[in-house]
């Protein structure tokens, strides 16, 4: 062990050290003599030859995330596996380094200024797991000594186990994900053997050992984003400006990962800020270019393939169909949709594919690009779509009726969490050959998007879609195609000659777009006219006289909703009391369903009656009421 320590193989010493101390225990049952034991404690504390790896040095500043890096260096100070988490790209190695810094200065540990060794191993090279031992025996500098296999008697985990058995060293295990588990195994095996290692590891999945505190790397908050994006155009365009709103709108189309902001700051030495926003349907395009990058790090695309790649079959194919989501899902709606369950959504969660949150499953913008494509490729693309519009279309049916009772406020939130979907549902459904899909979920969803204020979100939809039509109305879709009509009309403030057809179509002029008797007297008919209204302005030719001929339908809905319009029909004239007396019933008839929007817009309609006949007294009060209901 002397002459070992005299030349240099500090570490070969030691590992004589333990094969010394396991002879002795095997074979005559005893320990090392107390001259043996001082030895091996004076070369413990000697100083390390040769060092550890350090962590690589860094280019570029780091932006942004000063409380994590306090939050792992705390977890540290209290546990002895920390491992990282986080898809691919939103920067889980940086913090591993900037972390390790904090680690190396004794701040971690709390040991008054004492410093910690860090070795940080890059595991991304290793193409299997048989080569992990020797990689750490390289990063701890013990390969070049010399420290080779005798014969077989002493594995490299057992050398890895003799050399670190009593140093106190943060080992950084970065890009675990392809060798999870031999991972998990050498890393579970060297914590319980050496009581002074701990481990910070980075992973795009958890390494699943007893004991592991798991952090989730979560992407940069959007005045972060735009400060690392500003940063970086500037190292490669000096004088860079830009506008922040544009640069803000390109960063959170990128999911504000540090990664693809950077990637995509890169590119603006050879092109525009606003070229880059105008091309962001290519999110994967736009993130693209550092040559000097290992592989899968040189363009987004590189980056979400790795982890696409490390999935299973079954698991590729519910990544890709999963992506027909837009604002996420619901287990029970990517089963009925996707047929994916509950098993493989969870692991798409541990391996950084998804992202789940009061319920609630969600995919990257950055990644859903990638699985969209390869969606396409499997040639699966329509028979999915298909399935997530007929998914939207059962919804927004099932909770019209209920968005006009008690229910609504319970039932409001449900949809407006698919609204997103709702838009992509209509979006694809208005380009297929059959567009009675999206006449149908424009009409079932109207109620909902007029009580939330959000029809002009559907209005180029509405327009596309009667444009694709021309004046062929679909069989059995009056009553949809007059509700497309009219979302259309509503945008422009002319409704023009459609507006007028959707006119005389109610009022029983026009057979071609008429509705079926049966449905004559629903909801949608006084709704629109109301839209009417505000198009073309008070009693457009006889519309009012249509709305009186509804007060009496038998949907107690639509008939609350007949006198709500004709009491505007009556303040338009000029006649605040006829107007008064319909608001009131539009009032009750609201009231005895427990809809609290109707309620709260036939209030505010009685206060502009009170209004119009100078009582402000009432009016105010009114209109308080109204704003409490809402």
């Amino acid at each position: 062990m002397r002459a070992l320590s005299a030349e240099g193989g500090q570490a070969e010493a030691l590992v004589m050290f333990e094969e010394t101390r396991r002879h002795l225990a095997d074979e005559l049952g005893t320990d090392p003599s107390a001259e043996l034991t001082a030895l091996h404690r004076e070369l413990l504390t000697a100083d390390p030859e040769p060092s550890p790896a350090p962590p690589p040095a860094q280019l570029t500043s780091f932006v942004g995330r000063a409380a994590e890096v306090a939050e792992i260096a705390e977890m540290l100070r209290v546990a002895r596996l920390v491992t990282l988490i986080g898809p691919g790209g939103v920067g889980k190695t940086r913090l591993s380094v900037e972390a390790a810094g904090l680690v190396g200065t004794g701040s971690a540990t709390g040991g008054g200024g004492a410093t910690d060794q860090v070795c940080f191993v890059e595991l991304a090279p290793l193409r299997d797991g048989a080569g992990l031992p020797q990689a750490l025996l390289a990063a701890l500098g013990l390969r070049q000594n010399g420290l080779q296999m005798d014969g077989g008697a002493t594995t490299p985990v057992d050398r890895l186990i003799a050399a670190l058995s009593d140093q106190v060293l943060l080992l950084v295990l970065d890009n675990c994900e392809h060798l999870v588990d031999e991972v998990a195994r050498l890393a579970a095996r060297l914590l319980a053997t050496c009581p002074r290692l701990r481990v910070l590891a980075t992973s795009r999945e958890p390494l699943g050992i007893i004991g592991e505190n798991l952090l989730q790397v979560r992407p940069l908050d959007a005045d972060a984003a735009v400060r690392l994006f500003t940063e970086r155009a500037v190292a490669v365009r000096r004088g860079f400006t830009a506008d922040p709103g544009t640069v803000r709108r390109i960063c959170a189309a990128l999911d504000d990962l540090p990664l693809a902001v950077e990637l995509a700051a890169a590119r603006s030495g050879t092109s525009d800020v606003e070229d880059l926003a105008d091309r962001l349907d290519d999110l994967l395009g736009v993130a693209r270019g550092n040559r000097t990058a290992d592989e899968r790090h040189r363009t987004l695309r590189s980056v979400v393939a790795w982890s696409w790649d490390l999935l299973s079959d079954s698991e590729q194919r519910a990544a890709q169909r999963f992506t027909v989501f837009v604002g996420g899902a619901t287990a029970e709606y990517a089963a009925r949709v996707c047929g994916i369950d509950g098993g493989t959504l969870e692991s798409l969660v541990d391996k950084s594919l998804l992202d789940v949150s009061g319920g609630r499953y969600r995919m990257l913008e950055t990644i859903r690009a990638y699985g969209a494509e390869r969606l396409d490729a499997a040639g699966e693309h329509d028979s999915v779509r298909g399935a997530h519009a007929r998914h939207l279309l059962e919804l927004v049916r099932t909770a019209d009726p209920r968005l006009r009772r008690a229910e609504q406020l319970e039932w409001l939130p449900v949809v407006a969490a698919e609204h997103g979907d709702l838009l992509a549902a209509l979006r694809w459904a208005v380009r297929e050959p059959d567009v009675r899909t999206a006449f149908e979920l424009l009409a079932a969803a109207f109620n909902y998007l007029w009580i939330r204020g959000a029809s002009a979100s559907v209005v180029p939809v509405a327009i596309e879609l009667l444009t694709a039509v021309g004046e062929a109305v679909p069989d059995a879709l009056g009553e949809e195609y007059a509700t497309c009509v009219l979302l259309a009309a509503s945008a422009s403030g002319d409704p023009g000659e459609r507006l007028w057809q959707l006119h005389r179509a109610t009022a029983g002029e026009a057979p071609a777009a008429a509705w079926p008797g049966d449905r004559r007297g629903r909801y949608p008919v006084t709704l629109l006219l109301w839209m009417m209204r505000n198009a073309v302005g008070p009693d457009p030719r006889g519309a009012y006289e249509l709305v009186s001929s509804q007060r009496d339908c038998p949907d107690p809905w639509a008939r609350a909703t007949a006198h709500y319009v004709s009491g505007f029909g009556h303040l338009g004239k000029g006649d605040s009391g006829a107007a008064e007396e319909d608001f009131g019933r539009a009032l009750d008839g609201f009231r005895s369903l427990g809809e609290r929007w109707g309620v709260a817009l036939a209030l505010g309609a009685l206060a502009d009656a009170a209004g119009a006949r100078g009582d402000r007294t009432r009016a105010n009060a009114l209109t308080d009421e109204a704003l409490v209901r809402r």
